[in-house]
């Protein structure tokens, strides 16, 4: 960030005071009642209102360089960039998303606004939530990369984070895990021609807007990938959110991607050492990272007797 303002601090009062004074001082966006709303691992979100538009969210980073076990010199703002190009895709192509206000970058603290969408805490339709998904996964993908391929393949970019996030969970949790190196995995997920589709990556309750069990809007789509669709739907099964009926708005049994056994060992894991990742470094929960030791070890387990080194 610029004007000798290197991040926004990680205090709430503090970052939101900055978020306020950086959009009042751009005369098109006169924000009103800006306050805290939500915040997670990588970036605060505020809820005001904007003069001539109505109630909308501010999204800005803590830190403009993210550092941390899950991801080393990731550019928060190259996040910012992709997450306003994918809402706009999103809405293109008839998923529902807040519509983008305006991306702010470069002055003293980068920011997106977008529209408020009215939502509550209902679950959302299960069916509509398949339907969603296989709408995503049914539209080309946008000829940008999204950031979290640094410029690689999807075979290189799971083989890489994979071998890194294991080794940290094996450190960290003080196990043996004993994955093939990068190079092995890599060439297994290269053995399955699949279908190249933007992926969401992170299809859970937390980023679904719903309001009376419909959704209003999928949000943060921070860890995209262009890749197999199978790729996601095991990321949906690893986090434990795939609910009856998911499925079957999806298309049913026959639609449902489906990756050879092997592939799909790569794929939950991809998954599982992120959240061990998670549980172990970012959000220390020592209950949360033995249940997730314990599910890495199984799917370590079956890979190694699948794939012996």
């Amino acid at each position: 960030m610029m004007s000798g303002i290197p991040e926004c601090p990680r205090d709430l009062e503090a970052a939101m005071a900055l978020a306020a004074r950086e959009l009042a001082a751009r005369a098109d966006l006169e924000a009103e009642d800006l306050r805290y709303f939500s915040a997670g691992l990588e970036f605060v979100v505020c809820r005001g209102r904007l003069r001539g538009v109505g109630e909308i969210v501010v999204r800005f980073p803590w830190v403009r360089w993210i550092h941390n076990d899950n991801d080393v010199d990731l550019d928060a703002r190259d996040l910012l960039r992709q997450e306003a190009e994918l809402l706009q895709f999103a809405r293109s192509v008839g998923i529902p998303a807040p519509r983008v206000v305006k991306l702010s970058l470069g002055d003293a603290c980068d920011f997106l606004v977008t529209e408020y969408l009215e939502h509550d805490d209902s679950e959302p339709d299960p069916r509509e939530l398949g339907e969603i998904l296989a709408r995503l996964h049914g539209a080309a993908a946008p000829v940008r990369a999204p950031v979290l391929h640094f410029g690689q393949s999807t075979d290189e970019v799971l083989a890489q984070r994979l071998r890194h996030r294991a080794d940290v969970c094996e450190r960290l949790g003080g196990v043996r895990l004993g994955l093939p190196d990068a190079a092995r995995m890599r060439a297994e997920l290269r053995s399955f021609p699949a279908r190249r589709r933007l992926l969401h990556m992170d299809f859970r309750r937390a980023n679904i807007l719903a309001r009376e069990g419909r959704v209003a809007g999928v949000i943060d789509w921070s860890n995209a990938l262009t890749g197999d669709p199978a790729l996601e739907v095991c990321r949906i099964a690893e986090f434990r959110e795939q609910p009856a009926g998911l499925t079957d708005g999806y298309g049913g049994a026959a639609a449902w991607p489906v990756a050879p056994p092997v592939v799909d060992l790569l794929y939950r894991l991809d998954t599982a050492v992120m959240l061990g990742v998670v549980f172990l470094s970012e959000a220390p929960d020592a209950g949360k990272a033995a249940v997730q030791l314990a599910r890495i070890d199984e799917l370590a387990f079956e890979l190694n007797w699948r794939m012996p080194r």
